[in-house]
């Protein structure tokens, strides 16, 4: 997903959320935001990649980050984050 539809997704989820929901979020991870083809059983796909520091930027102000967990998968570093909306 683009940067900009990033955007777009953090606003609709904030839209619906109720004060004190949670967004969670599991994505490949990377240092800077990129994106490169990969070949696997399911055929050739687009992967992007993102880190927690990056979906903040792109968040509403009301959102809160309230979890963040790094772990490697087979060889490709993931990371879980968790927000929440508070106003």
């Amino acid at each position: 997903m683009k940067l900009a539809e990033v955007t777009t997704v953090m606003q609709k989820v904030y839209a619906a959320l109720k004060i004190g929901g949670i967004f969670y979020i599991s994505s490949n991870y990377s240092d800077n935001y990129r994106h490169a083809p990969r070949e696997d059983a399911f055929g050739t796909r687009e992967i992007y990649y993102y880190n927690p520091t990056i979906l903040q930027k792109h968040a509403s102000r009301g959102f809160k980050k309230v979890q963040e967990i790094f772990d490697t998968v087979d060889g490709q570093e993931w990371f879980e984050v968790a927000f929440q909306k508070v106003r």
